[in-house]
């Protein structure tokens, strides 16, 4: 492994609500790079609560092919749905959602920088 960063995010809706987030990580240069997100507490307020969140976009310096350098991910398309885990050579960008309602809970997201890597079906 090349390195990695982290990033935390804890959130509340502080009672009933719900609360959304988006962000996008930027990298200096294209970085072959294995990312998840994971939730990592959960506590509830109210009924129905729930939490989640998901990559839902990317680009590349092109080196993923069949993939496009600039990727949205969704149901239907070629880079296939929303994701927990996502690989990718020459990464240089990576969006990310988080909803949570009637909770509190903390996501945390890594990056793992490598010299190369597959990506598989991810």
């Amino acid at each position: 492994m090349d390195g990695m960063s982290v990033a935390y995010h804890p959130l509340s809706t502080g009672g009933r609500g719900q609360m959304i987030i988006s962000n996008t990580l930027r990298l200096p240069r294209p970085t072959p790079v294995i990312a998840q997100i994971s939730l990592s507490m959960f506590d509830t307020f109210g009924e129905d609560p729930t939490a989640f969140a998901v990559f839902d976009a990317c680009t590349t310096d092109g080196s993923n092919p069949p993939l496009p350098a600039s990727e949205m991910l969704a149901q239907g398309t070629l880079s296939g749905p929303p994701k927990t885990v996502l690989i990718r050579s020459g990464l240089t960008s990576i969006s990310y959602e988080i909803e949570i309602h009637n909770c509190s809970a903390d996501f945390i997201i890594n990056l793992f920088f490598w010299p190369s890597v597959t990506r598989g079906n991810l």
